[in-house]
């Protein structure tokens, strides 16, 4: 069968950004060795700041089940370590870490929704990581109260207490994260608070996300060279994404006022479980939105991917090294078809959609492409229903410090992706920006002006006067 999806345009909203967060997914899904593909192949480059391994979360299930996914999970450990690669700790999705992944991915789903019914990004490609927005308000999070925590938990769609919350959200992160020898494909996520050198935080914040997020407490000076402290955030997230976001943060973000600054970034690299062949690749027609056709560079090739077929869409599953990992195609059957399947999206509907694929090795072509996007991922939370995080005067983030009146002044957010023939590699990174409540502007006299001498009981105007310049001298 012939495929030719065109799900991209240079002036059309791309799924694509479907494709990178439903591909966390699959990192998570309950899936068995005999359908991963591709040979092993060793990842490098390595960001400088690595995440160590750590322990996964538990499986609440009946001793039979348990013993049974025990002796699976040793298995396919067993046949990694046997072909030379560190097998990862989460083999399948468990009742622990589920909500998690189910409310991020729930979460993925609306601030998707949300961001391309803003004005700013009509008609234009779009690619975001809604994984690294939820680490980031997580770590956020963790110093939230009151109303501020319930309607941040709301959005975030937190199914758990805190505690589980918190903790399994490390352990899916740590273990997607770092570099595993034998793994064909890297994937690393980063995290750290930046904290203004005058600034104390309660140490349970400290450790929470310290233990949970590998995001350790690093000093800057925001009030005294706020311009050094951006440069070395900017430096720090460019380290993590390989320099594919070198300026999360503009020109005069921080001033006196910044408290904190909590900071997510994440890279992927991959080759395709099949390359395609660019000797292949052609210019071919692409249908926009308005039905003008333009020419794109197309990748072509017979490639083994999973498929399932509706009444108005095709979803296509490629496989990336490994197979653990993949990229999600929702390809609407209608060339102006885009804009209806966005406005309903839903996750149970593409989970349905993904676990009923087959495999079928079909002819796709598919177009190279690039996008750099920086959203306003603020408005979006803020229309979701996260105001009062945003609001000076009613914010509550008193579980992460004494200082009176810190509230979330801005959240920033950047994504890359370039898909050719070999694979895909992809950034993200958010920060998350903490200000204090600033004290009122002075009233400055400082400029020409009129003023009256009056008695307040008689309402008398006795004197009346102005002054244009304070340096004259009295006649």
């Amino acid at each position: 069968m012939n495929i030719r999806t065109m799900f991209l345009s240079s002036t059309s909203r791309a799924s694509a950004a479907v494709g990178f967060f439903l591909l966390l997914i699959a990192a998570c899904s309950n899936e068995t060795e005999e359908n991963r593909v591709g040979d092993q192949a060793d990842s490098s480059d390595q960001p400088s700041n690595d995440n160590p391994t750590g322990q996964t979360g538990r499986t609440d299930v009946q001793p039979d089940e348990a013993e049974n996914s025990h002796q699976t999970n040793q298995s396919d450990q067993t046949d990694q370590e046997a072909q030379g690669r560190v097998a990862r700790q989460v083999q399948q999705l468990t009742l622990d870490l589920e909500p998690v992944v189910k409310g991020n991915n729930e979460f993925a789903f609306s601030l998707y929704q949300k961001i391309i019914d803003s004005s700013e990004v009509k008609e234009q490609n779009l690619f975001i990581s809604p994984f690294s927005v939820s680490a980031a308000l997580a770590m956020t999070y963790a110093g939230a109260d009151g109303e501020t925590a319930r309607e941040m938990s709301d959005v975030m769609v937190i199914k758990t207490e805190d505690s589980a919350f918190h903790t399994e959200f490390g352990a899916v992160i740590r273990d997607l994260s770092g570099e595993k020898p034998g793994r064909g494909y890297q994937l690393f996520v980063a995290g750290r608070l930046f904290g203004g050198s005058d600034s104390e935080f309660y140490e349970e914040f400290l450790e929470i996300n310290q233990q949970n997020y590998d995001a350790p407490l690093e000093q800057v000076n925001f009030c005294g060279d706020p311009e050094a402290a951006r440069a070395t955030i900017n430096d720090w997230v460019a380290a993590q994404t390989k320099d594919k976001i070198k300026e999360l943060f503009p020109e005069g973000q921080f001033d006196c006022n910044t408290a904190l600054t909590l900071v997510n970034a994440i890279y992927f690299k991959a080759d395709w479980a099949q390359r395609f062949d660019s000797t292949s690749t052609a210019d071919r027609p692409f249908r926009l939105l308005s039905g003008e056709t333009v020419s794109v560079a197309t990748m072509s090739g017979e490639i083994d991917m999973r498929k399932a077929e509706t009444a108005d869409l095709t979803l296509l599953d490629l496989s990336y090294q490994d197979g653990e990992l993949s990229m999600i195609i929702l390809l609407p059957n209608e060339p102006d078809g885009l804009p209806t399947l966005e406005s309903s999206l839903e996750l149970d509907r593409i989970e349905q959609l993904i676990d009923s694929a087959t495999e079928s090795e079909s002819l796709i072509e598919l177009p190279r492409f690039e996008i750099r996007s920086k959203p306003n991922v603020k408005q979006a939370l803020i229309d979701m229903g996260m105001a009062s995080a945003f609001d000076a005067n009613i914010a509550d983030f008193s579980k992460m410090s004494d200082m009176p009146a810190l509230f979330i002044d801005d959240v920033v957010h950047q994504a890359f992706v370039s898909v050719d023939e070999e694979g895909t590699e992809a950034a993200a990174a958010t920060g998350v920006e903490m200000t204090f409540k600033a004290a009122p502007l002075p009233i400055q006299v400082d400029h020409p002006f009129l003023f009256m001498i009056r008695d307040r009981l008689t309402h008398s105007i006795l004197f009346m006067g102005r002054v244009l310049d304070p340096s004259q001298a009295s006649r």
